[in-house]
């Protein structure tokens, strides 16, 4: 899995699949996405948002944010 912040959005790209599937990551309000990471122990994706400057946090469905 490959994880992409684009501005707007949050997507992931599977590479298991012959076409990469690209998914949204199900997150509200990003504004201006710049970096991410993931954690896989916890599944968390961590982002930070230039426009208004934080960093957050949500679980791959979308719920659990924070920040």
């Amino acid at each position: 899995m490959i994880f992409l912040a684009r501005n707007i959005d949050l997507r992931m790209i599977s590479l298991d699949t012959p076409d990469f599937t690209n998914s949204i990551i199900p997150v509200r309000r990003v504004t201006h996405a710049i970096t991410l990471d993931f954690d896989p122990v916890d599944r968390f994706v961590y982002w930070t948002d230039d426009e208004i400057r934080l960093i957050q946090r949500a679980k791959l469905d979308g719920s659990g944010r924070l920040g």
